[in-house]
């Protein structure tokens, strides 16, 4: 007896007993119910040393199968309480309903393994990891050998045709410099000319005879004009020198035929500098002024215009003043006209 008056089982085995009470074969629910109920055990307090539901253990002994998750279960729960109860339980598994006959057997082979795990071996598991690796690793021998044939069928071609593309694109940058050569050769050669043109016609005046003695002396030959000396120094130098580079040429220019209109007029009243810029960045313009002077520009717009000694120059844009006060920086101002 214990302590709360239930009755303990005695440690010996009890066998089921093999008739009902009508003299038919107990079922395995019904020998588990009279094993319990002799041990004077009460349902809830099997169910609790079991941990499981009463439900349970209530649905085994009335053999309703149906409440229970599986045969599997049903199986080790009975075996459970018959362990518990000290009964047989080979005995009280065979009452059970068997799905083949080799229920039992399988019983223990369950319960053997559950007792004695079986560890896979280090060859099975390489039989099926092992394989997989291999084919992965021969995939990828694969991929590598198809990308070098690739590159070893291919590779010349692109070689050969990266070199016929250079060979293509160095006569085409040697013949720039030819066509730019030959565009400055001709506009010093315009110099030349309109030069020349200026001192045959300077050579004509002076060489005109006098009038005869019995007319009045004629009026003293004009002078050269500063425009014409000017062009007179020039041609020396350009014959001498070749075609002048970067903005040594704009001031002769400048000097050969200065415009006073166009888009933007500089009026210089005193020393100061001028540079304009046409959309393409070419310089237009790019000289000093000096007091006095005029000068007008036009070209492709956007024109960029920058101004030194902005106070000793007066700037008209389209023939309007143009105010450079909000352009300056300092004594320099800088502006676009589009």
């Amino acid at each position: 007896m214990t302590m709360t008056g239930e009755r303990v089982p005695s440690q010996e085995t009890v066998t089921a007993p093999a008739q009902g009470q009508g003299g038919g074969a107990l079922t395995a629910g019904q020998t588990l119910r009279q094993a319990r109920e002799r041990a004077g055990l009460h349902l809830a307090s099997l169910a609790a040393v079991l941990k499981v539901p009463p439900q349970r253990l209530e649905a085994l002994e009335a053999d309703d199968y149906d409440r229970l998750p599986g045969m599997a279960f049903v199986r080790g729960l009975a075996s459970a309480m018959s362990r518990s109860l000290k009964l047989d339980a080979e005995q009280v598994l065979a009452l059970l309903p068997k799905t083949e006959a080799s229920a039992l057997r399988q019983d223990r082979v369950v319960a053997s393994v559950a007792r004695h795990p079986v560890l896979p071996s280090h060859s099975a598991s390489y039989g099926y990891g092992g394989r997989s690796k291999f084919a992965r690793v021969l995939a990828v021998l694969a991929v590598v050998l198809l990308v070098g044939a690739v590159a070893i069928v291919f590779l010349p071609q692109i070689r050969d045709a990266a070199g016929l593309n250079a060979a293509d694109a160095q006569p085409a940058a040697a013949d720039a410099p030819a066509e730019v050569a030959t565009s400055d050769a001709a506009a010093v050669s315009a110099a030349n000319a309109a030069a020349g043109s200026s001192d045959s016609t300077l050579a004509l005046t002076s060489l005109t005879p006098a009038a005869p003695a019995s007319t009045p002396a004629p009026a003293p030959a004009p002078l050269p004009t500063p425009a014409a000396t000017s062009v007179a120094a020039a041609q020396p130098a350009l014959q001498a020198g070749g075609a002048p580079a970067g903005g040594a040429n704009l001031p002769t220019q400048g000097v050969l035929a200065t415009p006073t209109t166009g888009t933007v007029v500089f009026s210089a009243q005193g020393e100061s500098w001028v540079e304009v810029l046409d959309a393409n960045r070419l310089p237009l313009l790019r000289r000093t002024l000096q007091a006095g002077e005029k000068v007008g520009v036009s070209g492709a717009e956007p024109l960029s215009v920058t101004v030194g000694h902005v106070q000793n120059v007066a700037v008209e844009v389209r023939g309007q003043a143009f105010g450079l006060d909000s352009y300056k920086r300092g004594n320099v101002a800088r502006f676009q006209v589009k």
